[in-house]
């Protein structure tokens, strides 16, 4: 039986590359913010408006690894939004938290029909924030490949 196998020219180059593709996929925070504030944006006009404190709650998050759009605080003075969470994901009749007499109110499924106003954002933006993430990650590609054969930094 003949041995069998895959030789690698230039394996030391390309385990180098591929370490350095790690630490810039690590640096994708400045991209996880731009992609953040595209849903963020698109998320506060699709926002439920009563008198607009929940749109005004509205905040994009970025980390290294993830891009996050926030609503709502739990804040007990006048500028509190603390009822966010219902109006995004909905509350359902029987719910234990709701007060008992709006618990035996029969007829309805729920007592906050769901509204998920972020999920929508970002479902409809989705073909501009892939965009975002394509171009970043081409970018690390590209830099690596100059850095791999000696035409870059």
């Amino acid at each position: 039986m003949a041995a069998s196998g895959i030789t690698v020219s230039g394996g030391r180059q390309l385990r180098k590359a591929l370490r350095k593709a790690e630490g810039d996929l690590d640096d994708l925070k400045d991209t996880h913010a731009r992609v953040a504030a595209i849903v963020a944006e698109a998320a506060r006009a699709e926002a439920p408006v009563r008198s607009g404190k929940l749109a005004a709650t509205v905040r994009p998050n970025a980390g290294q690894r993830y891009a996050r759009v926030s609503i709502g605080n739990n804040r007990k003075t006048k500028n509190g939004v603390p009822y966010a969470g219902p109006i995004h994901w909905g509350w359902p009749t029987g719910s234990s938290k709701l007060p008992k007499k709006l618990r035996q109110v029969t007829g309805r499924e729920w007592f906050i029909a769901p509204n998920p106003f972020v999920i929508d954002a970002a479902q409809r933006t989705e073909s501009t924030w892939t965009r975002v993430y394509l171009d970043a990650v081409d970018e690390i590609v590209d830099k690596i490949g100059q850095t791999s054969n000696g035409t870059g930094p």
